[in-house]
């Protein structure tokens, strides 16, 4: 039969030897008290508790949390050191070797071992984790690569206040031959640790529920033992001096109390000291921790047991030798034997009558355990005078509890009174808890008792006693043995005196916090977010002072400067702040309704009679509250059944003693005034929803609303209408869930208002996120009774479920407490009651009625004491008013005895599942998809929760050994003479392997959600650092006996310039080399040499940037960094790589080189998380990059700037001259104020986002020396208004941020080619009038410089626009990308997102063109330079024409002169030996005559001699054309015959090259080669 115990498999415990110690353990995951968690899932930490001790633990079984209850905090917990911030928790508690888990801890020497986990991962009972690992240790000598070494299973559980985490190592078994060959004979040693980095903190101190994430708290801590670290003892123990607590640790190896040694602080943290010398974080935290090597056993098991206790400060120190806890106690306690009475998955099981793997069953059963173990905070001692609260002279006992007073004495008497045939003798026999029980509504943050939550946590332990009281009895079951029928009846017994001592514990609670309400009085220390579970205690234990730190509303992200303390006084303003109060009577009147045999005692029904009348006083407004909130449906709800809570009480206490009351200030006439007014603001109110008009208008009723309506009836309120008007509430309720509608347009985020004006509501009207992203919302029409189909809405509910079978809350990533709800009670609670009334409706209808009577109508109702038995049917409680009957089918997947085939249709289905879903990845094409909104299984990147700081063995692993650097990043390690191997850095070396003057040209931009509560929008900036921060700082200094200060920042008279190198040489230590520095006063310039206060200086800078950078995104709360550097380094680079932006390679590696690239992409995350069947979910990484090469043209102040900084490292090859020295500069003088740009170097500006698909976390990376940072600051400002308008569609806030900031750098593109072509033109002499005026020169000398400057020009034209057409085409492409993922989900936009999307688009596209007309322009610089040079090229070639014919007359007279001289030099008796001179004159003369005669008549001659030849051809052709004409006829014939023999030719090689050359082909072709 399912759900009955199995015995079978239970082996006997085996006393004294170590073989048998803890021997189930082996087995415990096939019991039937150990509920398989669903790995499926997402996971968060593993809670457990019991009597206000809890501990929280990771999937890998990692200490994160234990807590205790305090009479004065509520509740002081231990931690690591991790801030206070859900998402911190949930990162840890996901991943394994994160910086802060304590505890007990398994570790390797060998990086060749590691842990994996099994199918065992579970809780025992619903209450205590258990897994198990295999240890597997990895080499290439082993048969199959890979073997289990050992098995380590860990069990962690709470008794006396004290955790105990017990593990077992064993070996595997060994019995094949394949085991025995990679069997090694070399031990293999393993280290295990107790203790870590811990600090001590309280409800009252933890923050993070109202900021996200808390400031340090101040503490001193005092290691007592051991007292010096050399000294071994059995006992590791510190102090907190700020809570008065003390946590002691203690370890047994095989059941002998080990002595520890304490090791070295080793943590950086701890050892990075301040600039006096002392670690800067010693009150913070505190270092204690001891290791134990053991080698993994061969053939005996090693048991391990660890305890860590919080126990008073003054309570005396025990440090003898302490026995350990034997397997038999443990057995017993957790409830593993078969005949322990305490075992609550047996009974659920049992009771519920599902298969062990039911969600069901474990969601009931889990929900219910967590209440009574994690969630219940008792507080013992003597019950105060609800009169006079601070009266008790008495000190609050301790809340150590001893045995005596544990759950088990509890049980015990309960199971006692029974008996008794009396339910208020039964009550009256269960032990008084004191000051009662408090339930917390988050054991994470806040810590905090929520009345509201603590009201739904008490009905679903009220729905778990009436089930218990009306399922059937088990004695009445055939299909049990007898031994097994009474052991479960004992069983149910037992539990449900434990149950009935909770809800007691509840109730006496809640009538001690009654007078702490008063106005008078009133002493809450948290009415702003809860109250602490000891503020039932006496007022001078508040002594400790601890509270929310001061500091911590400073660091709220807020945006700086927009509003003054009165508006921020109301950003704290929280609507459910005075809600508390009011939950007070509804609680007091839900236990009497529904459970009145806890008032049946005289004690209880003294203390209602000592409170009735305080709790009549409480008004039923709130003055500090705004109008507007009067018409808020859950407002005026709440103050409906607390006046009818009140009039209730006041009618039960009245009928039992009418004189007394009468004694009473209670006016029950006023009372019905306020219950009839509030019921008709409830029926209005509810009236507003839905409207087309109106502050509520289009806005759908929330589960908020739908549960306290549903509550109606379960306190016996009236259903009907009050006014004509409207109708009656649930009517109106059901109503609006059945014509509540699927989300269609997202809701745009709460707009930015400044202006406040009386009666302004815009800011905070509501604009919630989908209704579908919360889980209740889907169980709002099955509760109230108007679903169509109940199991569709089940089934979507099952969507929230996590591993644990706990449920999420909400989806809703625009909340900073989105994560933090995870560990909400309320949700769970609320789900756990509706399944165990839809588990008994889907009983009922398989059980026959006990009669043909019908069932009654209002059985919700009813209480478990009136009308019903103990023998009563299921049916009953599962009865719902005017609710169908719907489909039985059950929830479960198929129990493990199904046939194997249909396991393999489910594997196959699954698959397919997968490859769709692999496909089908672009959301919201076709509509607002819920479902695709689920958080991944891991649900942080690893860029968003490694660092240097939290996660060192993590980051030496995956960020900095697994990091494969690119060919271009290489080179440029190499160039700068710097290692190409990964870094060595550690938190307490990162300030000397970057230092200050390294940093001075990057920024930080963290943006982050804002605290819930707040008027204002969602996203804020949580920090600014680096330069951005810095630089408008101011330097004080003394001058003439009087204070000054002045700003590093020049501002040039009369103009917006700024000038900043005085801020840089300052930082360098070389402000002398300003050239304004002689100008300065004689002390300003002592100051800016002051070496001291510069380093003072420079290491707050250095501190303050890396304090954030070397943090994780996810411990700062950060949503989204942007990171902003002017000036890579060689240093800066590799920490981006590294450390920083790691998920950023590629694009860091394209920045280097000298092409522009572009990219949209996703790939898969470092971090795999391998399931138990093989399957990897990768957790894509979208990456968004763009890469732009292009020119930078600079001054000569900035090139001797640059040189001055860079020092030695300046690579003088780079930056060259502009225009080079061998082309003429026609640019004058610079005019005063104008610098020409000289000097131009090649380089690049990058831009790169990268995050999860969904864009809810993103880093961002700017590289360009074109933007300065208060043009970056300003962007920046941009962004955040994007993210909050699309804060419901973040991957389409993140895609506009990049099409923004991409168009700023289009922007500064185009201001940088305009600036290259205006000095160019100015180079060559180009003004704009050169094309009406033309161009001026008078000789030609001049015209071929002009033309070597136009040659150059047109060059340099030539190259810029190469790269700025390349740079075109990449922005081009990504604008494309960013389109096309902004199609995603353009559907269900809002119209002010539609307006948002189109003003980016717009806004890009005309900085886009701006780009683009800048290349436009060049590109006509380039066609107008090839035109004139072509002109000049004329010209000149014109002049030279002209030239060579002066040369040709010079020639031409000359050459007679040479021609007479060589003559007259013969010695042959050419010339007569007496010839005079006249002689020679008169020969030169006539050769020089009759030589320019020639010359001038040589044309004239030559057209003669020409027509001559043409009249003599054509005198002769006649004749001989008759000799001629068989020889033309021949030739033609022989023309003719080539032709054809060409086109034969032509036609055989064609066919040769189809058919590959056949030889039939071949033989045409060498015929008509014949031919």
């Amino acid at each position: 039969m399912e759900g009955l115990p199995d015995t079978s498999c239970r082996n006997a415990d085996n006393s004294n030897n170590t073989d048998g110690e803890f021997a189930w353990l082996e087995n415990i995951d096939r019991d039937d008290c150990y509920m398989i968690l669903d790995v499926q899932r997402p996971m968060k930490t593993l809670d457990l508790g019991k009597d206000g001790t809890t501990a929280s633990v990771t999937t890998w079984h990692e200490l994160l949390q234990l807590t205790d209850p305090d009479p004065c905090c509520g509740i002081v917990f231990v931690r690591g050191d991790f801030p206070d911030n859900a998402e911190s928790v949930l990162a840890r508690a996901q991943r394994r070797n994160q910086k802060g888990a304590f505890g007990l801890d398994l570790s390797f020497t060998s990086e060749d071992l590691t842990l994996e986990l099994t199918e065992a991962q579970g809780m025992i009972n619903l209450r205590w984790p258990c897994t198990r690992f295999n240890v597997v240790r990895k080499g290439d000598d082993l048969l199959f690569g890979s073997v289990t070494a050992a098995t380590y299973t860990i069990c962690s559980f709470i008794k006396s206040n004290t955790l105990y985490q017990i593990a077992r190592i064993a070996p595997p078994p060994r019995s094949s031959s394949i085991a025995d060959s990679n069997k090694t004979s070399t031990p293999v040693v393993c280290k295990l640790t107790i203790g870590g980095t811990m600090r001590v903190g309280c409800a009252a101190s933890n923050g993070a529920g109202l900021a996200g994430n808390s400031t340090p708290v101040k503490d001193n801590y005092t290691v007592v033992r051991p007292e010096l670290t050399p000294v071994k003892g059995t006992l590791l123990a510190f102090t907190s001096e700020r809570h008065d607590k003390r946590v002691e640790l203690r370890f047994w190896h095989n059941g002998k109390q080990v002595e520890l040694q304490r090791r070295d602080a080793r943590d950086d943290r701890i050892n990075t000291p301040d600039d006096n010398g002392h670690p800067d974080y010693e009150d913070e935290i505190v270092d204690l921790a001891a290791s134990v090597e053991i080698e993994l056993p061969d053939e005996t098991p090693v048991v391990l047991i660890a305890s860590i206790s919080i126990v008073p400060s003054d309570t005396a120190i025990d440090d003898s030798s302490q026995p350990a806890i034997t397997s038999l106690q443990v057995e017993k306690f957790l409830g593993v034997t078969d005949t322990n009475v305490s075992a609550p998955y047996r009974l659920w099981t049992n009771a519920l009558d599902l298969p062990a793997e039911s969600f069901e069953l474990n969601a009931i059963g889990r929900s219910v355990e967590q209440i009574l173990g994690v969630s219940s905070v008792p507080f013992h001692g003597p019950c105060l005078d609800n009169n006079d609260p601070g009266g008790c002279s008495n000190i609050p006992m301790s809340t150590r509890d001893s045995e005596t007073r544990s759950t088990t004495t509890l049980m015990t008497g309960a199971s006692e009174s029974s008996k008794s045939d009396s339910r208020a003798g039964k009550a009256q026999g269960f032990q008084s808890t004191g000051k009662g029980i408090a339930l917390v509504q988050n054991i994470i943050t806040p810590q905090l008792v929520d009345l509201g939550s603590a009201l739904w946590q008490l009905r679903v332990l009220i729905r778990a006693i009436r089930f218990f009281d009306c399922c059937r009895p088990v004695s009445a079951d055939p299909r049990l043995p007898q031994h097994n029928t009474d052991l479960l009846t004992k069983e149910r017994e037992s539990y449900r005196g434990i149950l009935l001592s909770h809800v007691k514990g509840v109730c006496e609670w809640t009538l001690n916090i009654i007078p702490y309400f008063s106005s008078q009085r009133s002493r809450i220390v948290l009415p702003m977010a809860g109250i602490l579970p000891s503020d039932i205690t006496p007022q001078f234990s508040r002594a400790r002072n601890c509270q929310i730190g001061p500091t911590l509303i400073s660091e709220l992200p807020i945006q700086h400067g927009r509003y003054d303390r009165r508006e921020k006084d109301r950003q704290h303003r929280d609507p459910k702040a005075k809600d508390q109060k009011w939950y007070c009577s509804l609680i007091l009147w839900y236990i009497m309704r529904q459970c009145p045999s806890i008032y049946a005692s005289g004690h209880m029904r003294e203390r209602l009679w000592n409170c009735i009348e305080t709790l009549s006083s409480f008004e039923s407004y709130d003055r500090e509250r705004d109008a507007r909130y009067a018409d808020e449906p859950s407002v005026c709800f709440l103050l409906w059944y607390h006046n009818h809570s009140i009039i209730k009480l006041c009618e039960v206490l009245r009928n039992e003693d009418p004189n007394r009351f009468g004694s009473l200030a209670v006016d029950l006439n006023k009372r019905e005034k306020l219950v009839i007014g509030w019921h008709a603001r409830t029926e209005k109110s509810l009236g507003l929803l839905g409207r087309a008009s109106g502050r509520l208008a289009q806005q759908s009723i929330g589960y908020e609303v739908a549960n306290l309506a549903m509550l109606g009836e379960e306190i016996s309120v009236v259903n009907r209408s009050r006014t004509q008007q409207y109708k009656a509430y649930l009517q109106q309720t059901k109503d609006l869930l059945s014509s509540r509608k699927e989300t269609k347009i997202l809701s745009p985020g709460r707009p930015d208002v400044t202006n406040w004006n009386p009666g302004d509501f815009r800011s905070v009207a509501p604009r919630p996120a989908p209704w579908e992203l919360s889980c209740l919302n889907h169980l709002s029409p099955v509760s109230i009774g108007v679903s169509q189909n109940p199991r569709d809405n089940l089934n979507d509910c099952q969507e929230f479920l996590l591993g644990d079978y706990t449920f999420m809350t909400t989806w809703d990533q625009s909340k900073i407490d989105s994560v933090g709800q995870w560990w909400d009670f309320c949700t769970s609670s609320i789900v756990a009651a509706e399944l165990l009334d839809d588990v008994c409706d889907r009983k009922s209808l398989k059980a026959p009625l006990p009669s043909a009577s019908p069932a009654p109508t209002h059985l919700r109702s009813q209480s478990i004491d009136q009308g019903m038995t103990p023998g009563l049917d299921a049916t009953t409680i599962g009865a719902r008013v005017e609710t169908p009957q719907h489909d039985p089918t059950p929830l479960q997947p198929p129990s493990p005895a199904a046939d194997k085939s249909l396991g393999k249709i489910t594997e196959n289905t699954r698959k397919l599942y997968e490859l769709l879903k692999e496909h089908c990845k672009d959301e919201d094409r076709e509509g607002f998809t819920w479902t695709k909104r689920k958080p991944p299984r891991l649900y942080h990147s690893d860029t968003s929760v490694q660092s240097l700081e939290d996660t060192p063995q993590v980051f030496q692993v995956k960020q900095t050994r697994n990091v494969k650097i690119r060919t271009n990043f290489q080179k440029y390690l190499r160039k700068n003479s710097m290692s190409v191997q990964a870094p060595d850095w550690s938190l307490a070396s990162i300030e000397n392997d970057i230092p200050a003057e390294k940093l001075l040209h990057i920024s930080c931009f963290d943006l982050a959600l804002q605290a819930d509560g707040t008027e204002y929008p969602e996203i804020g900036v949580l920090a600014i650092r680096g330069r951005a921060d810095f630089q408008p700082m101011r330097l004080g200094y003394t001058e003439h006996g009087q204070s000054k200060s002045q700003s590093l920042i020049i501002r040039k008279d009369g103009t917006d310039t700024e000038d900043t190198s005085l801020w840089l040489l300052y930082f360098l230590g070389k402000a002398y080399k300003h050239p304004d520095f002689p100008k300065f006063s004689l002390a300003w310039r002592r100051r800016l040499q002051n070496d001291h206060l510069r380093e003072l200086d420079l290491k707050a800078y250095q501190r303050s940037l890396l304090t954030v950078l070397n943090d994780s995104m996810v411990d700062r709360s950060t949503k989204y960094r942007v990171l902003f550097v002017q000036k890579p380094s060689p240093v800066i680079l590799q920490a981006l790589v590294y450390m920083w932006h790691p998920d950023a390679l590629d694009t860091f590696d394209d920045h280097l080189g000298s092409l522009s690239k572009s990219s949209n992409s996703y790939t898969q995350s470092s971090t795999i998380l391998n399931d138990l069947s093989g399957r990897m979910d990768p957790g894509d990484v979208w990456i968004s990059s763009i890469n732009l090469s292009h020119w930078r043209l600079r001054s000569d102040s900035e090139k001797r700037l640059l040189l001055i900084e860079d020092g030695k490292d300046a690579d003088s090859g780079v930056i060259t001259d502009f225009p080079p020295k061998s082309v003429s500069d026609k640019r004058g003088l610079a005019e005063e104020g104008h610098r020409h740009l000289l000097s131009i170097n090649e380089m690049s500006m990058s831009l790169v986002f990268t995050g999860d698909r969904m864009g809810r976390c993103w880093t961002c990376t700017v590289m360009c020396e074109l933007i300065d940072e208060n043009a970056m600051s300003n962007y920046i400002v941009e962004i955040m208004k994007i993210q909050q308008m699309f804060i419901h569609q973040q991957y389409a806030g993140r895609a506009l941020s990049f099409l923004l900031l991409l168009g700023y750098m289009c922007q500064s593109l185009a201001i940088e080619c305009e600036s290259f072509a205006e000095e160019l033109d100015k180079i060559m002499g180009m003004e704009p009038m050169v094309l009406l005026k033309g161009l001026e020169w008078h000789k030609s000398d001049i015209a071929l410089r002009k033309l070597k400057q136009i040659v150059w020009g047109l060059e340099a034209l030539r190259v810029f626009d190469d790269k700025l057409k390349m740079a075109l085409a990449k922005i081009k492409e990504s604008e494309e990308a960013m389109k096309k993922d902004l199609e995603r989900g353009e559907n269900i936009r809002h119209r002010d997102m539609v307006k948002n999307c189109s003003d980016v688009i717009h806004e890009f596209e005309k900085r886009q063109g701006r780009l683009e007309n800048a290349h436009s322009s060049i590109q006509q610089r380039i066609e107008q330079c090839s035109r004139l040079s072509d002109g000049i090229t004329s010209v000149v070639g014109i002049e030279q024409n002209e030239n060579i014919g002066m040369l040709t007359w010079i020639n031409i007279v000359y050459l007679p002169l040479a021609f007479i001289a060589g003559v007259f030099s013969m010695g042959h008796g050419i010339v007569p030996d007496d010839a005079s001179w006249g002689t020679f004159i008169w020969i030169i003369a006539a050769f020089i005559t009759t030589t320019i005669f020639l010359a001038l008549s040589l044309q004239t001659i030559l057209a003669r001699l020409r027509r001559w030849a043409r009249e003599a051809e054509n005198a002769v052709k006649p004749k001989l054309n008759p000799r001629r004409a068989p020889d033309a006829e021949n030739m033609q014939h022989s023309s003719s015959t080539s032709a054809l023999a060409f086109d034969h030719l032509r036609d055989a090689l064609r066919l040769r090259k189809q058919n590959k050359s056949r030889p039939e082909d071949l033989a045409d072709v060498e015929m008509a080669n014949g031919n």
